[in-house]
């Protein structure tokens, strides 16, 4: 993470951050929670429309893990993923689907 070729690649202005210290050497996964998969089911094979929204600063659901959730519904892909700039800086990686 101290790394320029790094920091750039992540957009990290210089001089915005101090060098990166590893806190600790393990992150302990122990918490399980149980899946709202059933409930978005039921509610957009209803009719109901729903906007997912994952942040890039998320630690407690990292966005690669809210990725594969919305793979898992199933749902038909209308527009892929794309970048969302605001003022010149990747915002978002947004996408529109639609059961299939």
């Amino acid at each position: 993470m101290n790394n320029k070729m790094t920091r750039d690649a992540l957009r990290i202005k210089e001089g915005t951050v101090g060098e990166w210290v590893r806190c600790k050497k393990e992150v302990p996964y122990t918490q399980d929670m149980p899946s709202s998969i059933p409930y978005h089911r039921n509610l957009t094979t209803r009719g109901y429309r729903a906007l997912v929204y994952s942040g890039d600063h998320d630690l407690q659901v990292p966005q690669l893990s809210t990725q594969a959730w919305i793979r898992s519904l199933n749902f038909s892909i209308v527009d892929d993923w794309r970048a969302w700039h605001l003022d010149g800086q990747a915002a978002d990686l947004p996408s529109h689907m639609q059961i299939s």
